[in-house]
């Protein structure tokens, strides 16, 4: 079996065989059932799998350039460095840059730098679960951390789970952060309408009445397809200066996002508020930016974008009176 430049390293021993190639990179070597010492062995080591770090002699995992490469590979492997490197700034940047959760592996003083930190969290959220009491408070750190993994916030420090705009970044990534909001924050409309978008269980964790309301916008199938951000949220604005009946159907025409890209589109005449706003956020997702799905519609004549609230409204509720319906043609 090629073993892709594993099989020309003397006296190579492979301590488990895979008989898929592809997974080569998975293999735990070491010579002769002692630990590797050549360098050049140990970079090819590890720079095919970072966690063969741990079969290094002491003096390779005490060397800067095979850890690098390790960390760089597999952040975890942080783990099997030297005493110090595992207190090297550059080196733990490198890991938790990989995986966040290699936090864990560096030195404890790293747990209070705002800058390893809000790295880690970059990577990976829920690494503010290691971050000292202080940067648990800090702002910019834990909404870093719940942007990537709303579940961070059950690290994050009370101030915050109790502040709107975090919370609401927390359950827009993952409706079951709300579980960790504030009471209060856990019987807030919207907070817990964003969380039932991205969870369908979300209720469970809501507080007060709204976790047994019985208003249609709070069913999670509902709630799902309705493509209206809230204000203050991130989306694209839409503005619509032509919402028309004719004897068929429904015609649309507006603008989509800052670069004014115009969008036209047909719907049934029984269409709601929440149907234009899924026909929108698909039908003209190339004219979208990274926060395409969700989108500010603003209804012609209108200053103000609409509430998701109003997602089940018919469109004809919006039809000006003086308006005739026209057959018009696609």
């Amino acid at each position: 079996m090629n073993l892709g430049g594993w099989d020309d390293l003397p006296f190579a021993h492979f301590t488990r065989v895979l008989s898929d190639p592809g997974r080569q990179k998975g293999y735990a070597l070491h010579f002769g059932g002692q630990q590797l010492t050549d360098l050049d062995q140990v970079l090819e080591g590890v720079r095919r799998n970072g966690l063969t770090l741990q079969f290094a002699k002491p003096e390779m995992r005490g060397n800067r350039q095979v850890v690098l490469e390790a960390v760089q590979h597999d952040g975890h492997a942080l783990e099997h460095a030297s005493q110090e490197l595992r207190a090297d700034r550059g080196v733990v940047l490198a890991a938790v840059q990989q995986h966040g959760s290699a936090l864990e592996y560096a030195h404890e003083s790293f747990r209070s730098d705002s800058e390893v930190v809000l790295e880690a969290v970059r990577s990976r959220g829920i690494a503010l679960e290691l971050a000292s009491p202080d940067l648990r408070d800090n702002r910019d750190i834990v909404l870093e951390a719940v942007n990537q993994d709303g579940n961070a916030l059950q690290f994050a420090g009370e101030a915050y789970r109790k502040e709107r705009e975090v919370v609401l970044a927390a359950v827009r990534r993952n409706g079951t952060a709300l579980e960790f909001a504030h009471q209060e924050l856990r019987a807030d409309r919207e907070v817990v309408f964003e969380a039932l978008r991205q969870y369908s269980g979300a209720l469970q964790f809501a507080f007060g009445e709204i976790a047994t309301s019985k208003e249609e916008v709070f069913d999670p199938a509902v709630a799902s397809n309705i493509r209206l951000a809230l204000p203050g949220t991130p989306g694209r604005v839409c503005s619509l200066s032509v919402l028309q009946p004719r004897y068929s159907d429904i015609h649309y025409r507006g603008e989509l996002g800052f670069s004014g890209h115009e969008i036209e589109g047909y719907l049934s005449p029984e269409a709601t508020v929440a149907d234009l706003s899924v026909d929108i956020a698909t039908n003209h997702h190339q004219a979208a930016t990274q926060d395409a799905e969700l989108i500010h519609l603003v209804m012609p004549n209108a200053d103000e974008p609409i509430s998701p609230f109003e997602g089940l409204r018919p469109l004809v509720d919006f039809f000006r009176f003086s308006e005739r319906p026209n057959e018009g043609s696609r």
